[in-house]
């Protein structure tokens, strides 16, 4: 998005230099070969107008193109219905461009990820002085992004896109606000930025949310662009309305998501249990990798339907079935009550008796294995219990 709206700037700028090139009161269309030849130069890639050219100086410049391509004839990465800009007089008497508004209308961009996590899209080599350049206000009307996976053959289309925003520079702070839809759900999304620095990263605070409030996430951290942009910082993300939550620092690229001192709590304010650990995650989730474990779990909140003993690294535990589907085990001399009690005494004679009836039974041999342990074993434990 912000390599994207750098070029629309420099094209506004290429439309500029052209309509002042030029006398008061003609045929702009005449200029199509003058704007599409300074476009061109200017993104460092082929430009073309195919619809009417409207353009004035005075009072206010402004100008309009209409079905604008941008990018080789096989690939025509972006593509816009038309572009409008109105710009601020004074600023261009002193070399400076700022435009008070620029309109985007039916905008699509097609966006590739190659293996290794690449990412192609059209990106413009800066031939201005970025800070000689601002836009007051962005707006993007009807817009679409296409991002085709060429790993996995799957293409991924963000469509009914609306946004609004401001550049203060073509380096940054940049802002905007937008919503689209993805499949049949929509999704609204605020981003900020810092100004980029000579290695093309800057800090960036990002929050999405679906329409519907089924989830939301929020991101702060460090963007790197380039080929294969790359975030480092911390990520909360919640579903079902807060019942799920999330909460990680965060080291992603396109190519794998890593979420290390993560904390999972489920149930929402009454939370059923928490879990801690990492995940590995290869978008778009082709493979994922999962540590997770749990201290405490909280019974009273997780809607218990059956309880069942089974055997845990060695020892007696309990297989727990929830409300939901969920399952969930404990060891236990693990399960406690709310002072934090243990509510079975693991060296009750009962408990032990059941530890060595897991020992048999795990044996699979019915003692056949070792018949004399099996027997003893089976005895003593007879005896303890009278």
């Amino acid at each position: 998005m912000q390599y994207t709206l750098l070029g629309l700037a420099l094209l506004l700028i290429a439309a500029i230099a052209a309509a002042l090139a030029a006398p008061a009161f003609v045929d702009w269309n005449q200029w199509r070969p003058a704007f599409e030849s300074r476009a061109s130069a200017l993104l460092g890639a082929p430009v073309h107008i195919r619809g009417n050219i409207e353009a004035t100086i005075l009072p206010t410049p402004s100008f309009t193109l209409r079905e604008v391509e941008v990018g080789p004839a096989d690939t025509r990465a972006l593509r816009l219905g038309s572009v409008r800009a109105t710009l601020a007089l004074g600023p261009l008497l002193t070399g400076r461009v700022r435009a008070e508004e620029l309109v985007l209308q039916r905008p699509t961009l097609r966006v590739a990820l190659e293996s290794g996590g690449r990412v192609l899209l059209p990106m413009p080599a800066l031939r201005v002085d970025p800070d000689q350049i601002a836009i007051s206000r962005i707006a993007i009307e009807d817009g679409a992004v296409v991002v085709e996976d060429r790993v996995s053959g799957t293409s991924y289309v963000l469509s009914d896109l609306a946004a609004s925003g401001e550049l203060r520079s073509l380096l940054g702070p940049f802002r905007i606000d937008a919503a689209a839809r993805l499949g049949e759900r929509r999704w609204n999304l605020r981003l900020s930025t810092g100004r980029f620095g000579p290695d093309a990263s800057a800090r960036v605070r990002i929050a999405i949310e679906a329409a519907d409030g089924g989830a939301a996430l929020e991101a702060e951290g460090a963007l790197a662009l380039g080929d294969v942009p790359q975030f480092e910082g911390k990520a909360s993300l919640a579903f079902d309305s807060g019942r799920w939550r999330i909460a990680a620092n965060v080291r992603a690229t396109t190519a794998l998501v890593q979420l290390e001192t993560l904390q999972l709590a489920l149930g929402g304010a009454k939370t059923p249990f928490e879990l801690a650990g990492s995940v590995r995650i290869e978008p778009p989730v082709r493979r994922i990798d999962a540590t997770l474990s749990a201290r405490r779990v909280d019974l009273d909140g997780a809607a218990i339907t059956e309880m069942h003993l089974t055997e845990i690294h060695g020892q007696i535990g309990l297989r727990f079935k929830a409300g939901g589907g969920r399952e969930f085990y404990s060891q236990i001399g693990s399960v406690m009550d709310g002072s934090g009690k243990p509510v079975i005494a693991t060296g009750d004679v009962v408990i032990r008796a059941g530890w060595n009836f897991f020992l048999i039974e795990g044996d699979d041999s019915f003692g056949i294995h070792n018949p004399r342990f099996a027997r003893t074993v089976l005895l003593a434990t007879l005896d303890a219990l009278k």
